[in-house]
């Protein structure tokens, strides 16, 4: 069973033309600078999500065995 979305396709299309606005770049003109004014990192922290899980700091051999969706 899925979880349910933590905000809106709204909510997140409305945070995507702010940070879109906020660059003066309402519609860019590459896919590359696109990419650089909005990326998921920048859009998790303005919508309150924070940064994607990084398995709380351990080492890349490590992570490979503890962050492992079963």
């Amino acid at each position: 069973m899925a979880r349910p979305a933590a905000v809106s396709p709204e909510t997140i299309r409305t945070a995507v033309l702010a940070m879109l606005a906020e660059a003066g770049d309402t519609a860019p003109r590459s896919d590359a600078r696109f990419r650089k004014i909005v990326s998921v990192r920048k859009l998790r922290a303005r919508l309150g999500a924070g940064d994607p899980p990084r398995c709380h700091g351990i080492s890349m051999r490590s992570r490979r065995k503890s962050c492992r969706r079963d």
